[in-house]
């Protein structure tokens, strides 16, 4: 196994563990007013949704179905860079199977 794909399967450990962890435990209206209420917890937000506008605006760009965009969009928001992770360690079939069905499987 290639050094980025076991960096990526590691990732994707990592994200999935906290991913769930965060959904099962975590209150994101008073963890998130919170974070808003820091400098850097604004510049952190500032940051993420700017990319996730950059990001939508190239998935929409490179996706021939707005169905699929959407889909994409939503789940790039919610997981974050988990499929990405996924279809680079090479262990996520589900992820490869949709990312080669979308066109976005260079993602």
């Amino acid at each position: 196994m290639k050094v980025a794909q076991v960096v990526a399967l590691l990732g994707l450990l990592a994200m999935t563990g906290i991913i769930l962890y965060a959904f099962a435990v975590g209150d994101f209206n008073k963890e998130g007013t919170q974070l808003l209420a820091m400098p850097w917890g604004q510049v952190s937000m500032l940051d993420l949704y700017v990319g996730f506008i950059l990001f939508s605006g190239w998935i929409i760009y490179r996706e021939k179905s707005l169905a699929r965009s959407v889909i994409w969009i939503i789940l790039m928001m919610v997981l974050g860079n988990w499929r990405p992770a996924c279809t680079r360690s090479s262990r996520c079939s589900l992820a490869a199977a949709l990312g080669s069905a979308s066109g976005l499987a260079g993602i």
